[in-house]
C-alpha cells in the first residue's frame, strides 16, 4: 500500500516541526517554500511560488491526502494579508474542487486575531468573531472561504507562538523595554502548535475533525505577570506598571484538550523556563 502524502504549504519553522512530530509515521511529506531549501529528514522540499496559479495547480496534481496551510503575510497591511492569505485560499479551494480526489483533510493555521473582544472576556470556538484589525479581518475571510468550500477543513486559531528562535519578548525584557501592562496575553509553544497539528492529522485518519479549534495553552496571563516573572528569572529590572485601555481576551483550549492531546508546555513558566535554561539561548537571536 502506498504511503499517504502530506503537503505543507508555506513550510517554515512550524512546518519543519510538524514534519519532525510525524517522523515515525508512514507519510510522504512535501514542504513548499518560495526559496530552495535542502531536504530535512522525512521532509522533501519544493521551491515554488504558490501565488502563481499554474504552479499551485501543478503541485496539487500529486494527489495529496492531507494538506496543511501555514501561510505568512506578504506585508503587514490589509493588502498584504489579502495577498498572503485570502487569495491563495480562494485559489486552493477552486483547484481542490476540481481534483478527481481532493485532500481527505485540510488544516489552516489562522489566529485568535479573528476575535475582537477586548475587555478580558474568555473566548472559545463558538465566540463571536468581529475582528478589530485588518489582520483578523483578512484571516476571517480566508477561514470562511475554506469552511464554506465543502472540503474537509479544520481552522486552527493560534494564540501567540513562542519558542526557540522567537525571542522578541525576551530581548525586550533583557533591556527593560517590555510592556508591564494589565492586558491579557495568550500563547502556545511552537512545539505544542506543531504537536497538536500532528495529533489532528493522525486523528483525522480515524474520525472527522471539528471545523474550528482554538490553539493556546489555556493559561492566559497579564503582560505584567509574564514580564515580571521573566525579569526576575533573568535578573533584570522592569519599568513601571501600566494600565491598558484594551485588555484583550482570554483564549480557552477545551476542545484541544478534549482530543486527547497533552501539552508539553502547559503554561508560560514551563515554556519560557525551558528557553532560559537552554545554554545556547542568546537574547539577540532573530525571530
Amino acid at each position: 500500500m502506498d504511503r499517504e502524502k502530506l503537503l505543507i504549504i508555506g513550510c517554515g519553522d512550524l512546518g519543519q516541526r510538524l514534519a519532525q512530530h510525524l517522523s515515525d509515521q508512514p507519510l510522504a511529506i512535501t514542504g513548499v517554500r518560495r526559496r530552495a531549501t535542502k531536504d530535512r529528514g522525512n521532509l522533501r522540499y519544493i521551491a515554488a511560488d504558490i501565488h502563481q496559479p499554474d504552479t499551485l495547480a501543478a503541485l496539487l496534481t500529486e494527489d495529496f491526502d492531507r494538506l496543511v496551510i501555514t501561510l505568512t503575510p506578504a506585508e503587514r497591511s490589509a493588502a498584504g494579508y489579502e495577498t498572503g492569505y485570502v487569495i491563495p485560499c480562494e485559489r486552493l479551494v477552486a483547484l481542490c474542487r476540481r481534483l478527481p480526489r481532493p485532500p481527505r483533510q485540510i488544516l489552516f493555521a489562522s489566529s485568535t486575531a479573528v476575535y475582537g473582544q477586548d475587555t478580558g472576556e474568555w473566548v472559545n470556538e463558538q465566540s463571536l468573531t468581529q475582528p478589530r484589525g485588518y489582520n483578523g479581518e483578512q484571516l476571517l475571510r480566508a477561514e470562511q472561504l475554506l469552511l464554506d468550500s465543502g472540503l474537509p477543513v479544520s481552522v486552527l486559531r493560534l494564540a501567540g507562538i513562542y519558542g526557540p528562535g522567537r525571542n522578541r519578548l525576551l530581548r525586550r525584557v533583557a533591556v527593560g523595554d517590555a510592556p508591564l501592562s494589565d492586558a491579557w496575553t495568550n500563547r502556545i509553544h511552537a512545539e505544542d502548535a506543531a504537536g497538536f497539528m500532528a495529533h489532528l492529522l493522525l486523528l483525522s485518519q480515524h474520525q472527522p475533525l471539528l471545523p474550528v479549534y482554538g490553539m493556546s495553552d489555556g493559561q492566559p496571563a497579564t503582560s505584567a505577570e509574564v514580564v515580571s516573572w521573566l525579569a526576575q528569572s533573568m535578573g533584570v529590572g522592569t519599568g513601571a506598571p501600566q494600565q491598558s485601555a484594551n485588555r484583550n481576551k482570554r483564549v480557552g483550549n477545551r476542545l484541544l484538550l478534549a482530543t486527547g492531546y497533552r501539552l508539553r508546555y502547559p503554561d508560560y513558566r514551563a515554556g519560557f523556563g525551558a528557553l532560559l535554561a537552554d545554554a545556547e539561548f542568546l537574547p539577540q537571536d532573530k525571530d
